[in-house]
């Protein structure tokens, strides 16, 4: 960063009308996000999630032009597909999504025409010499490359703050959650447990399984639909 300036950036925070109700076409809202982001300076831009807010990912591109490192961070597989963030047993994001795709009409839903251009951008934004991925897990970074092999991928896991959250004492903390001292703890979560994507029926299956050989502890939406489980 450039002396004097601090390099934090709001992102779209600042810039809500580049948002999922912007108002601009796709190529002038990515020209006003790259200015936006050119105003701090930046030696690395970290792009995340953008299929929430509805950006195409032709918007990383803009970003390169400020002369940042860009990076792309693949939590789940919407960088790699034509499309959708969750594949499934589909194989179409290895051959060339297109209009045939079985979840079109499903989110982060796209016009059935305008998803092989979708795929194609991708191959050619992250593949070879392209945006680097980094990526949450060795199973995004195999599916990543499954699905574009001379892109660059490396596994950068999820951090936490030892300042904040450290080792304390186990007996204690089962006491205060209600966890029986003599079992063994299966611990998991998801943003919202009846999302199929999410695999609660799973998880309800393991639970029910092991009966009391283990306690299930869940956290997230919905986490008192899996029985069997303590949800808090």
């Amino acid at each position: 960063n450039r002396p004097g300036v601090s390099g934090e950036w709001l992102g779209t925070h600042s810039l809500p009308e580049l948002g999922r109700k912007r108002v601009y076409s796709n190529e002038r809202a990515a020209q006003r996000f790259a200015l936006g982001a050119a105003g701090a300076y930046p030696d690395v831009i970290i792009v995340g999630n953008i299929h929430n807010p509805r950006w195409p990912v032709t918007f990383l591109e803009s970003l390169r032009a400020t002369g940042a490192q860009v990076i792309a961070y693949m939590h789940d597989c919407h960088f790699a597909t034509g499309r959708c963030a969750y594949a499934g047993p589909c194989k179409m994001y290895q051959s060339g999504c297109d209009e045939t795709c079985p979840t079109a009409t499903q989110y982060p839903a796209l016009p059935p025409e305008l998803i092989h251009d979708a795929w194609l951008n991708r191959r050619r934004i992250f593949g070879k010499g392209g945006i680097p991925l980094a990526v949450n897990s060795h199973w995004t970074k195999r599916f990543a490359l499954e699905a574009i092999p001379d892109a660059r991928v490396d596994v950068v896991h999820y951090g936490l703050d030892t300042d904040l959250f450290s080792a304390g004492d186990k007996a204690e903390a089962r006491r205060r959650l209600g966890i029986p001292q003599d079992r063994v703890v299966i611990l998991s979560g998801a943003v919202n447990l009846q999302d199929a994507r999410k695999g609660g029926v799973h998880l309800q299956a393991h639970f029910q399984r092991l009966g009391r050989q283990a306690h299930g502890v869940v956290l997230g939406a919905n986490s008192d639909v899996i029985p069997g489980a303590q949800a808090i």
